[in-house]
């Protein structure tokens, strides 16, 4: 289980663990992925945001009522 941070009750902290050679890997909260109802196996987008990571969604969500 991961241990909160004792700055901030929102934060998780998390290990960083390799795996293979080339990437490393970060565990994410089960209740992060519900609240943004993402899935096991969905594609998200990792990018630098200077001294953050910030992981998107891959495909944007529709507004309703707007069609492309």
């Amino acid at each position: 289980m991961a241990k909160k941070h004792p700055s901030s009750k929102q934060e998780d902290i998390r290990k960083i663990g390799k795996v293979g050679g080339y990437s490393y890997s970060i565990t994410i909260p089960k209740a992060l992925i519900q609240n943004l109802g993402w899935r096991e196996h969905q594609k998200v987008v990792v990018t630098q945001e200077g001294d953050a990571l910030v992981i998107r969604d891959w495909k944007p969500r529709r507004t309703k009522g707007k069609k492309r």
